[in-house]
């Protein structure tokens, strides 16, 4: 066993012997090739364009010297302008926040009004509305979205009953509450208002008519409430009709003449081509309690469509409002006054117009 060990031992020492050698061998070899590129230097080394022996290590030799933004410069300007970039396309509310379908008969039924409303279409809406109320009389939603559909069809007293359902609920009816308690405080100013101004009239022993001393009928204070509208005007005038204490009106012998007027590019006012409807806020009207009665004229001036024919420019300018009583002329009043130098008054009718309420 032991000559056997010493013959291992003799073995194992000769390949360790053979190793080394071989690495001494390999270290002289790569020592004398380097020693060679170094003598030939760096620009004949490009020039040959030589690929790297496999296991070269890169250096500045090898690396190509030539600058990489050269080209860049070199390139002529282009004469063809650089198109701006697409603008971005705003996301609309409705995508960003997806309302829920409905989930009840009474859910589709309210939000199918109020998109009929949306549109213009008052009418079917109060159908859609009332159908939903039937389901659910003492929601207070649907009452609401019914107070401000006759407030879109200027029926003020009939909103206002809504309003004060709504309000005897108290704070059953959550939010909706604070709505119709602030359109109760809202309605009862404008009439404390109105009262105040017809006492006023009589306090100051103005005349009833500034153009007519013996005047049966004038016009009192003109007021104006603006309604919301997305993207075009809508607007309510209210114009008290006076008459003269102790009286008797014939109804049938009143005229009341409302003309709106816009401003066409900004240089001439022409008639309206907006819609106009025409509503008194009592009944009778009579006059035979001697206070005066209120006219309301709604207008209406929706914005042209986008896609649509180029249209003129309208903008609204004004109104004229004209009172005849027997084809006399009672009194007027304008907004501005310039309107009435220039579309003057006839003193006396001898035709009905179109726009005659």
């Amino acid at each position: 066993m032991g000559r056997t060990f010493i013959v291992a031992i003799s073995l194992l020492g000769c390949i360790a012997l053979a190793q080394i050698g071989a690495v001494g061998w390999m270290f002289a070899n790569r020592f004398t090739t380097l020693t060679e590129r170094a003598k030939q230097g760096p620009a004949r080394l490009v020039a040959t364009n030589a690929a790297p022996a496999p296991g070269d290590l890169a250096t500045t030799a090898t690396l190509d010297a030539r600058d990489p933004f050269e080209a860049a410069r070199n390139v002529p300007p282009s004469s063809e302008p650089i198109a701006p970039p697409p603008k971005p396309v705003p996301v609309s509310s409705a995508k960003l926040n997806p309302q829920a379908p409905p989930e009840t008969r009474y859910q589709e039924l309210v939000l199918t009004g109020k998109q009929l409303r949306e549109r213009g279409d008052t009418g079917s809406a109060l159908v859609k509305l009332r159908e939903a109320m039937a389901l659910e009389p003492q929601n207070p939603e649907v009452i609401a979205e019914l107070a401000v559909t006759f407030e879109r069809m200027s029926q003020m007293d009939k909103a206002a009953e809504q309003w004060k359902r709504i309000f005897d609920m108290g704070d059953a009816a959550g939010s909706f509450f604070i709505a119709a308690e602030s359109r109760m405080k809202m309605s009862q100013a404008q009439a404390i208002a109105a009262a105040q101004s017809i006492q006023g009239v009589g306090a100051n022993n103005a005349p009833l008519s500034r153009l007519k001393p013996d005047a049966v009928l004038g016009i009192g204070e003109i007021t104006r409430q603006d309604k919301p509208e997305s993207g075009g005007l809508r607007f309510a005038l209210r114009v008290p009709i006076k008459s003269k204490r102790g009286e008797k009106v014939g109804v049938a012998d009143v005229d009341i003449h409302v003309l709106f007027y816009d401003m066409v590019d900004d240089k001439t006012p022409v008639q309206t081509s907006a819609d106009v409807s025409y509503r008194f806020a009592s009944a009778p009207i009579d006059w035979a309690t001697g206070d005066p009665e209120m006219l309301e004229v709604e207008y209406s001036q929706q914005p042209p469509l986008a896609r649509g024919p180029k249209t003129e420019k309208r903008v609204y300018h004004g109104y004229v409002v004209r009172v005849y009583y027997k084809g006399q002329l009672q009194d007027l009043r304008a907004e501005p006054e310039t309107l009435n130098a220039k579309f003057p008054a006839p003193q006396t009718l001898e035709s009905n117009p179109s726009n005659k309420k």
